[in-house]
């Protein structure tokens, strides 16, 4: 295979991905199960798990909600990695 046949590792990851990963490693890190954060917040659990898993297109509010009761500023979810 010469060099331009081989396939680029690096991908843009999807934006619903990166917020759904950073949710779902400060409920780990607050020790709470899904379906317990779930239902103190208000949604199904299956909603919370799409969102975590970036498989759906959430609203600015939900996520709002659920980094609020996370106590995890929305400044802090959205901000932008710094390259190493």
């Amino acid at each position: 295979m010469t060099k331009g046949n081989i396939p680029s590792i690096k991908k843009e990851i999807p934006f619903a991905v990166i917020i759904g990963f950073r949710l779902k490693v400060v409920r780990y890190h607050k020790g709470m199960k899904l379906a317990e954060a779930a239902k103190c917040i208000g949604i199904a659990p299956r909603t919370l798990k799409r969102i975590e898993e970036g498989e759906v297109n959430w609203r600015f509010t939900t996520v709002a909600i659920i980094s609020k009761y996370y106590n995890y500023s929305l400044k802090d979810l959205f901000a932008e990695e710094k390259d190493k």
